[in-house]
């Protein structure tokens, strides 16, 4: 019997548990939406998390 994978251990389940949660879509409308859409909103969601960590890594350079 094969054990069902832990969504930390998969970068793929934690992707499409992301879009769908950041979209309010459930699970399955992830999964039916076209692959060119959905590569573009995990580009979208890197890049706002990149401006996030960069503007978190500046505010923190300022306490210093």
């Amino acid at each position: 019997m094969r054990k069902p994978k832990k969504v930390n251990s998969d970068p793929d389940i934690r992707s499409l548990l992301f879009v769908a949660d950041r979209l309010h879509i459930t699970i399955q409308e992830v999964l039916d939406m076209p692959v060119s859409h959905y590569n573009l909103w995990l580009a979208y969601l890197k890049k706002e998390q990149d401006e996030y960590k960069t503007k978190q890594t500046l505010a923190e350079a300022k306490k210093i």
